[in-house]
């Protein structure tokens, strides 16, 4: 029978009420975590005492963050010896135990692959009969939010144990927790897939800038011409298209974070609004510097979609010195690159106000220089590729975002009852492991 409304956490009054129509789903159940699965945590041996450390025995910790949310886990980035174990109140956990990271990554979850320790930033959870651990798994996933609303903390958040001491679940009977369970990591194979994929694109296209940018990799049709040095202000010039200013004219105004974000737009405001009076209009194809964040890598060229907006004086907006006499798309896989970056930061010098930063000297980063393929069709069809493989990352990253969504749909629909999978379409499929 369901668990009395009375018996109700708020987290879970307010999963039915949201999702559920306020009624737990027939034939399923509210269940105290602890009575179906057996809770625990960990510790962190002494660090002083060597031969605690570096053991054989994995041990889960903060700095394994970026391997949680991934249903399992298979290695660590630290591990511990038996004498850390006995000297400690860390604990070795059986494998298919679920972690729960409490503070620091609030939220993030996984199961494990092998015996394993944690840290006391963790709770774990070894389930029995009535509760399987991959489903557990998903319905903490389903409570990411709810888990960061609670956390509290002023530097980092973090969630009390009394909250899991009290934690329910709504559950469907064990058989359906597998079968349920097993449909949800059918989607995580795949955005796991997906994710292999668009690391190993991103690996080659490090690669590729540093073989193509540097002339280690030629075209055949381009071998027999060297590379050759070139001063900045040989190939490209300063531009700026200054703004008829009106008050009571509307400006698109643009800002560029490090290369890794890109341009982003700051919003139109009126001339009477804005501070700065001197602004330059961007153009498309062009490059744009930051004076304040250059040493940073906040550069980059400037996409279709900003054609025509504005910029302060604190930027530096580079275009070819004459047509023809390098490809900027070339420009821009240049700036990825550290040496490009570091001609940027020797650039730049003392404090920028009371930013404590670096300012930008556009006049003496002109007289730096660039190692150029001596012609702009080289120049173009090495900005080909690389624009083909970045076109191929976007796309991944959007197929890997749209997939979590639709799983996120899905985990919400079939953790909840509202989706009731017909039993023929799941006997005999279940892929899941179960501890």
């Amino acid at each position: 029978m369901p668990t009395p409304d009375t018996n109700l956490t708020q987290v879970v009054r307010r999963v039915l009420e949201r999702y559920c129509g306020g009624k737990v789903p027939a034939g399923w159940d509210v269940h105290l975590v602890d009575r179906v699965a057996k809770r625990g945590t960990g510790h962190t041996p002494d660090k002083k005492k060597r031969h605690y450390w570096n053991g054989d025995i994995k041990w889960i910790s903060l700095t394994d963050s970026p391997r949680l949310d991934r249903v399992f886990i298979e290695d660590t980035d630290r591990s511990i010896s038996q004498a850390g174990i006995d000297n400690s109140s860390a604990v070795l956990h059986p494998p298919g135990i679920v972690v729960l990271s409490r503070d620091a990554g609030v939220g993030k979850s996984t199961i494990t692959k092998c015996p394993m320790a944690v840290s006391q930033h963790f709770v774990t959870w070894e389930c029995g009969e009535r509760l399987h651990n991959l489903y557990l798994y998903y319905w903490l996933q389903f409570l990411k939010p709810e888990f960061e609303r609670i956390a509290n903390g002023s530097t980092i958040k973090t969630i009390g144990m009394g909250f899991f001491k009290r934690m329910q679940i709504i559950a469907p009977p064990e058989r359906l927790q597998k079968q349920l369970a097993s449909r949800l990591l059918e989607w995580d194979e795949v955005i796991h897939g997906v994710e292999a994929l668009y690391r190993r694109r991103r690996k080659l296209k490090r690669g590729l800038l540093q073989q193509l940018l540097t002339g280690q990799r030629r075209f055949p049709e381009f071998r027999k011409q060297p590379w050759v040095e070139r001063r900045v202000n040989e190939v490209l010039q300063e531009t700026f298209h200054p703004v008829t200013w009106n008050d009571d004219t509307e400006y698109r105004l643009a800002s560029i974070r490090r290369s890794s974000k890109g341009l982003f737009d700051r919003g139109s405001l009126f001339g009477r609004q804005i501070k700065v009076k001197k602004l330059s209009t961007i153009r498309a194809n062009d490059f744009l510097i930051s004076h304040i964040q250059a040493a940073y890598g906040a550069m980059g060229l400037v996409p279709k979609e900003f054609d025509g907006a504005k910029v302060s004086d604190m930027y530096t907006v580079l275009t070819p010195k004459t047509t023809g006499s390098i490809d900027m798309r070339f420009v821009n896989y240049l700036s990825q690159r550290k040496e490009f970056r570091h001609n940027a930061y020797l650039s730049s010098n003392g404090f920028f106000a009371e930013r404590l930063r670096l300012n930008f000297d556009p006049r003496d980063f002109m007289r730096r220089k660039l190692l150029l393929p001596p012609t702009i069709e080289e120049q173009s069809r090495i900005a080909d590729v690389l624009e083909t493989l970045d076109d191929e990352i976007a796309t991944l990253i959007a197929l890997h975002d749209a997939l979590k969504e639709q799983q996120k749909g899905l985990m919400q629909k079939l953790l909840t009852g509202q989706i009731r999978v017909p039993a023929a379409m799941l006997e005999g499929q279940c892929t899941a492991k179960a501890k």
